[in-house]
């Protein structure tokens, strides 16, 4: 075989192993959801008058690929801003902590969106935030610091990052243990939410908070 016809077998030869390897590629991730429709106003951040804007996008190495984060508000409100690099810290700092134990619990979690959702609140029983989980893409975790600069117990911010890795771990139950979500409502919250507490409480100790959430058990 002469040298031209060598090199042309190559080039098919390389050319086949890589279309082999894109069709064993993992799957792309999905693309974030729109903020701006109304669908996910209403289905999102429960508020059909959510006008949405985004803040920033990022993605960071965690439980074995980048996740992406990204933070939104309500169009002009800028009660949320002081806060934004506070989340995407306490956040990356949860999955720092939690990689250790990926592998051993299989732990997954999907891509996270942060909406700072203060303008017409109507939710103040929840004083920092809470996530929806279900999705196996994203995670959406709407977050309420207004209330919770006036109703947190302890040090605010302290408070503030207890509650994102809260919500974080509800994301990551959601993504690892799906089934867990049809138990029956006594059981499921009990597992959700105690579990979450735990984690929260081991990243970001608030002794002052913990007091005040035992005694609603």
């Amino acid at each position: 075989m002469c040298f031209a016809l060598k090199m042309l077998w190559r080039s098919r030869v390389w050319s086949a192993l890589y279309l082999l390897s894109l069709a064993f590629a993992a799957p792309a991730r999905a693309e974030f959801r729109d903020c701006t429709t109304p669908e996910f106003a209403s289905a999102m951040v429960s508020k059909p008058e959510f006008i949405c804007e985004s803040i920033r996008e990022l993605s960071v190495e965690a439980f074995g690929r980048k996740v992406r984060m990204r933070t939104l508000r309500w169009k002009g409100d800028d009660t949320g801003l002081p806060y934004e690099p506070l989340v995407i810290e306490a956040a990356e700092t949860t999955l720092a902590w939690l990689e250790g134990y990926r592998e051993t619990y299989g732990l997954k979690v999907q891509d996270l969106t942060f909406v700072f959702a203060n303008v017409a609140l109507t939710d103040p029983t929840n004083p920092f935030a809470s996530a929806l989980g279900a999705d196996p893409d994203e995670c959406v975790i709407q977050l309420y610091v207004a209330v919770a600069d006036t109703k947190s117990a302890g040090d605010v911010l302290q408070g503030f990052r207890n509650s994102i890795a809260h919500e974080v771990f509800h994301c990551i139950q959601g993504a690892t243990w799906p089934a867990q979500a049809n138990l029956d409502e006594k059981t499921r919250l009990w597992w959700l939410e105690g579990t979450a507490q735990f984690i929260a409480h081991w990243i970001y100790p608030s002794p002052k908070d913990l007091e005040l959430r035992a005694k609603g058990f």
